[in-house]
C-alpha cells in the first residue's frame, strides 16, 4: 500500500515538475515574442523600473521628444532629473494615457510637452505605431482605454490580445529579443532618451512669417486640452515646447493654435522654431540635423541646452548631481557622453588628431602595424609615446594592446593572444609559418590584405566594438579607410 502510495506521489511531482517547465518555458517564449521597440514600448517599460518620485522633469510626447531632448546633458550640465516618456508619432490621446500611468508613480516638479501630436490629422495611427504607443502600457485597464481610441474598431482585439501580432515572429528574432542584450549600460541606465548619430544637411525654414491659425483635428485638441487640465488639476507645472525641425506652413499654423489655447490656460509656450531661437543656438542646418524631422548628436546638445536654459528661467528644479540616489543619471549621463565622444571619433579621419581623440581610460585600443608605419604614426608621436610606446622603435609587424591609457601588450614575429572584452573576444596571431597577421573579433577578421596600420577601439564601458579602422599611406598624409571593404 505504502510503494503504491509512494508511486503515485512521484507520479504527481514528475507531472508538477512537467507543468513548471513548461510555464517556464512559455514565459521565456513569450518575453522572446514580445515587441520591444525602443521608440514608444521600452519608454514606458523602464519608466515604470525608475524609483519612486525620482522624475524631477517629465518629458512627453512623440520621436521630436526622444531624440532631441538630451536627458544626459540635462543632468551632467544642469543637474536635472529627466526622463522622456514619449513614442513614435505619438498623438495627444497616448501621450495622455502616458501621463496617467506616469503619476502612479512619480510626481514631477515639471512636465515639458512636445507638440508635434498637434499636427496629427487622422483618428487612427498605423499599425506600427498603435503597437509602439500602446502596447508598453502595463495596467490593462489603461491599456484598454487608449486602445479603444487609438485602433479601429475591428482590429481592437488584436491588438488588446496582442499575441495574435507577435506570437509568430521566430523569424525576426535578433539580439535585442534577449534578456543579455539589456545589460549594457544604454538600457541599464535608461531615461527614455535617444542619440541619432546621422547627419544630414537640411533647408532652413522660415517661421516666422507664418502667423495664422489652423484648428486642430477636434480629437487631437480634446486630448491637449486634457492633458493641461490633468496637470492643472494634479498641481503640476507645465511648459510647452516645439523643437526645432524642418516644418512647413500647414503644420505651423497647427502649431499657432496650439500656443492659442495653451495661453487660454496660462501655461508658458515655446516654438524654438523662430528665427530667434535658429540664432540664439547657433543651430547649422547643414550639420546638426539626422533628418528633416530630428536633431542628431550635435543639434540636440544645442537645443536641449537652450530648452534648460528657458526652464532654469521659469521653474525651481533640484540639482541632482552628486546625490547617490540619482547615480543612475550620472551613469546615464556618462553612457550619453562616451557615446557622442565615440561619434566625434568615427568622424575624425586626420591620424593625428584620432589618435589626441583616443586618450580615454575607458578604451581598449588594438594597434597593429602592417606597413608604412613610420610615415603614419610620425603624424601622432606624442599620442604614441603618452601611452608609453616608445616610437624610435616602432617598425611594421608590431602589435600593441592599449589598456587604460597605457600599453597593456606588445608582440612582434611570433605570437597568439586573445583578449576577452565584456561578451567578445579579440584574438590575433602571427608565425613562422603564418607571417600574415590575423586579427578577429569574434571570429570574424578584421585585417584585410590592404596595406597600412589598423587601429581597433572597444568602449570598455559602454560595451561596443566603436570601430575597426585603418590609415593607409596617400601621399603626403595618412588616409582613414575601413579596415575591411563591405562586399
Amino acid at each position: 500500500m505504502n510503494v503504491l502510495k509512494n508511486k503515485n506521489s512521484v507520479r504527481v511531482y514528475k507531472i508538477i515538475a512537467v507543468l513548471l517547465i513548461f510555464v517556464l518555458a512559455l514565459g521565456i517564449l513569450c518575453s522572446a515574442l514580445s515587441f520591444k521597440d525602443g521608440d514608444g514600448i521600452m519608454g514606458i517599460k523602464y519608466l515604470y523600473k525608475q524609483e519612486k518620485n525620482s522624475v524631477d522633469v517629465l518629458v512627453l510626447g512623440s520621436s521630436h521628444a526622444f531624440e532631441n531632448i538630451n536627458t544626459g546633458v540635462l543632468y551632467d550640465s544642469y543637474g536635472m532629473a529627466a526622463y522622456v516618456l514619449s513614442g513614435s508619432m505619438q498623438p495627444y490621446w497616448n501621450t495622455y494615457y502616458y501621463l496617467t500611468e506616469a503619476l502612479k508613480t512619480q510626481t514631477p516638479k515639471l512636465i515639458v510637452l512636445d507638440v508635434f501630436a498637434s499636427t496629427q490629422n487622422s483618428e487612427y495611427g498605423d499599425n506600427v505605431r498603435i503597437i509602439k504607443n500602446d502596447l508598453g502600457i502595463r495596467n490593462i485597464v489603461t491599456r484598454y482605454k487608449a486602445l479603444k481610441l487609438s485602433s479601429p474598431k475591428d482590429k481592437f482585439y488584436d491588438y488588446l490580445l496582442s499575441y495574435r501580432l507577435w506570437h509568430s515572429r521566430y523569424s525576426e528574432l535578433g539580439a535585442f529579443d534577449f534578456p543579455q542584450y539589456y545589460k549594457r549600460p544604454f538600457w541599464y541606465y535608461y531615461k527614455g532618451f535617444g542619440i541619432n548619430f546621422a547627419t544630414k544637411p537640411q533647408n532652413k525654414p522660415d517661421p516666422d512669417k507664418i502667423t495664422a491659425e489652423t484648428p486642430l483635428l477636434p480629437k487631437t485638441e480634446e486630448y491637449y486640452r486634457k492633458i493641461i487640465e490633468l496637470c492643472k488639476q494634479e498641481n503640476i507645472p507645465l511648459l510647452i515646447v516645439k523643437s526645432p525641425y524642418v516644418l512647413n506652413e500647414a503644420s505651423m499654423k497647427k502649431y499657432n493654435m496650439s500656443k492659442k489655447i495653451a495661453d487660454e490656460y496660462g501655461v508658458p509656450f515655446i516654438n524654438f522654431n523662430s528665427s530667434k531661437y535658429y540664432n540664439s543656438m547657433k543651430l547649422d542646418f547643414s550639420k546638426d540635423f539626422a533628418d528633416d524631422g530630428h536633431l542628431n548628436y550635435m543639434g540636440n546638445v544645442k537645443y536641449t541646452k537652450a530648452l534648460a536654459d528657458e526652464i532654469k528661467k521659469r521653474f525651481d528644479i533640484p540639482d541632482r548631481r552628486g546625490q547617490q540616489e540619482y547615480e543612475s543619471w550620472e551613469m546615464h549621463s556618462k553612457d550619453v557622453l562616451g557615446r557622442t565622444e565615440n561619434q566625434y571619433l568615427k568622424n575624425e579621419n586626420n591620424v593625428g588628431a584620432y589618435f589626441e581623440k583616443l586618450k580615454k581610460e575607458r578604451y581598449v585600443i588594438t594597434l597593429a602595424t602592417i606597413s608604412d608605419t613610420d610615415k603614419i604614426l610620425g603624424k601622432c608621436k606624442e599620442s604614441l609615446e603618452s601611452f608609453g610606446i616608445d616610437t624610435a622603435d616602432l617598425r611594421d609587424g608590431r602589435v600593441y594592446v592599449i589598456r587604460g591609457g597605457t600599453v597593456d601588450y606588445s608582440g612582434e614575429n611570433s605570437f597568439e593572444k586573445m583578449l576577452r572584452l565584456d561578451d567578445h573576444v579579440l584574438s590575433f596571431e602571427k608565425s613562422d609559418s603564418k607571417p600574415e597577421l590575423s586579427l578577429k573579433w569574434d571570429g570574424i577578421e578584421q585585417i584585410s590584405e590592404k596595406k597600412g596600420c589598423y587601429v581597433s577601439v572597444y568602449d570598455s564601458f559602454s560595451k561596443e566594438l566603436v570601430e575597426n579602422i585603418r590609415f593607409e599611406w596617400s601621399g603626403n598624409a595618412a588616409a582613414k579607410k575601413p579596415a575591411v571593404e563591405k562586399k
